[in-house]
């Protein structure tokens, strides 16, 4: 009788798991479709941060770029754009360094003064 009881409990946790993982990515979507609204140039640097192939032509392209004079929610975008498209990309860039070696996304955020 017990065991009826501990699986309805389960399925109540992982249904309420479940909504808050919807709720999260709903707001999630909506941050980022504010940020589209109020940056329209996001889109364009996450076309050309996909677009790359190395790491040195990603911190190259963002060290010229418009984002670094853009505010800290923007920054923060960006950084995560160059996270994306990092894990996507071999998984040698996403290597711990020992320091004071740097990958792209330790890279990235300094150049990007986000903490």
């Amino acid at each position: 009788m017990t065991s009826g009881f501990r699986s309805l409990e389960y399925e109540a946790k992982q249904a309420e798991k479940s909504r808050l993982a919807s709720q999260y990515r709903r707001e999630k979507k909506a941050q980022w479709q504010a940020l589209c609204e109020k940056e329209p140039r996001i889109l364009e640097l996450q076309r050309d941060i996909t677009a790359m192939r190395s790491p040195a032509e990603i911190l190259s392209y963002l060290r010229s770029s418009w984002v670094l004079e853009a505010p800290a929610d923007t920054r923060l975008y960006a950084l995560r754009i160059v996270n994306a498209h990092a894990e996507k990309m071999s998984g040698r860039v996403l290597d711990d360094p020992i320091p004071p070696a740097e990958n792209l996304f330790i890279a990235a955020r300094r150049l990007l003064a986000v903490r």
